[in-house]
């Protein structure tokens, strides 16, 4: 039982207290009989916090507030200490306790639960013109006081999915103020993260939840969701840090494996990390191929690796164009040699010859007072004079051959046709004297 009389004298004696439960670690049984082992260690605040959201209907004449604590109660302190949580929700001015029996027909007939000394899990704050409301949502409720059967729970743990014992649980505040058909209660649903790249640190986890907005998908009844690694069954959850957790490693999901335990128990299975190709272990944590595993710690590594890749790739494509480079000068370079060997002396006789021809030409051969450059003239005309008679002499025999084959055409032309004409007699002989026969 939780009484705030108690906290009272804690606070006198000036020491920090809180209530400790057992509620935090758990068991869950699917309609396949597979079972998964939850622990919400880190959804449970202590000390002078408690979760804060806000309600997602945006009305400004009453905007809702939402203060609650995961598997415990709010600590009792902030009631007292009327910081976060107003006084009004400490001591109210109307009844904030459950309806103990109700009819068939939803009315109340069985009192209420007081709620005097008692310390709420979760409550509704907003503002009511100048006043302050505030309503709870859930509480513990004494049966041995109100002489009722041990079927008050506190909180109520049921799985997300009631044929996959690994998607999370929901986790729901009981014994909240009556609602007029209804006893209030607030729903939190924590959804183990479909995406095993997600990363969850414990110590950012009161800004996220304090991130996300509570619906009323019911009257008086309040839901909210969190998707976090820390809302997977045990045997899904690794741990990449000391405050850093995923799911299967970030290389797997979560699932309930009904040939976990092979074919003979199925379908009772096993919670168990599906790992992606490559990787095993039970949190998917190795690789299959016997690789160190690279230390997720250094996420800048997997770039590095990258680039180097890139830049490989184009070290090679530049060797196979300068490759490609030195192959084709070899194969100019062989070419002109080819030429050289095939007709470069003779082009260059030719050419020779033509500057000869070219420089005698241009020389002032009449003019020269110089005995020498006389001489130098001569001697050049009279070189010039035995390359052209060489030149002449040449084209000459080049008409004498190409006589003498024509004539050796003609030549040949009649026989060819005496050859025809004989062959003509002798087949006009041989068809006369077969005609005669």
């Amino acid at each position: 039982m939780r009484r705030i009389s108690f906290v009272i004298s804690w606070l006198t004696a000036g020491v920090l207290c809180s209530v400790d439960y057992d509620d935090c670690q758990f068991n869950l049984t699917d309609t396949n009989g597979i079972t998964a082992e939850y622990d919400l260690y880190h959804f449970h605040l202590t000390g002078y916090s408690a979760f804060e959201v806000k309600d997602s209907r945006e009305d400004p004449d009453h905007p809702y507030t939402y203060f609650f604590n995961i598997c415990g109660a709010i600590n009792p302190q902030l009631f007292v200490a009327d910081q976060l949580i107003p006084k009004e929700c400490a001591h109210p001015l109307e009844q904030h306790g459950p309806c103990l029996e109700m009819t068939e027909t939803q009315e109340c007939v069985g009192g209420y639960a007081k709620t005097t000394d008692e310390i709420p899990s979760a409550v509704q704050v907003w503002k009511d013109g100048n006043a302050t409301r505030c309503v709870w949502l859930g509480m513990e409720v004494d049966t041995d006081a109100y002489n009722l059967p041990d079927s008050w729970p506190e909180y109520r743990k049921e799985l997300l999915d009631p044929d996959d014992a690994g998607k999370g649980i929901i986790f729901t505040i009981l014994n909240g103020q009556w609602c007029g058909h209804k006893n209030r209660e607030m729903r939190i649903k924590l959804k183990c993260a479909d995406d095993p790249r997600i990363e969850f640190s414990p110590n950012t986890m009161q800004q996220y939840i304090s991130s996300q907005l509570l619906e009323e998908t019911d009257t008086c009844t309040y839901e909210v969701l969190y998707e976090t690694p820390l809302a997977c069954p045990n045997k899904c959850v690794s741990t990449i840090t000391s405050s850093m957790y995923s799911v299967c490693g970030t290389h797997g999901i979560c699932e309930a494996d009904p040939y976990g335990l092979g074919p003979d128990a199925y379908p009772n299975g096993t919670i168990r990390c599906l790992c992606d190709d490559g990787y095993t272990g039970d949190f998917c944590e190795e690789l299959s191929i016997g690789v160190t595993f690279i230390d997720q710690k250094h996420p800048g590594l997997l770039a590095v690796i990258i680039v180097c890749i890139i830049l490989l790739g184009a070290a090679i494509v530049c060797a196979a164009v300068l490759c490609h480079k030195i192959r084709t000068k070899e194969l100019e370079d062989a070419g002109a040699l080819h030429h050289f060997s095939g007709g470069m002396l003779q082009d260059d006789a030719d050419a020779n010859l033509a500057r000869t021809k070219v420089n005698a030409m241009s020389m002032n051969i009449g003019g020269g007072a110089d005995d020498n450059a006389g001489r130098t003239a001569t001697e050049t005309l009279v070189q010039l004079q035995t390359v052209d008679d060489q030149l002449e002499s040449d084209k000459q025999k080049n008409e004498l051959l190409d006589e003498d084959e024509s004539i050796e055409e003609q030549a040949s032309a009649p026989q060819d046709e005496n050859v025809d004409d004989d062959n003509q007699e002798q087949e006009e002989q041989q068809t006369e004297t077969q005609a005669d026969a």
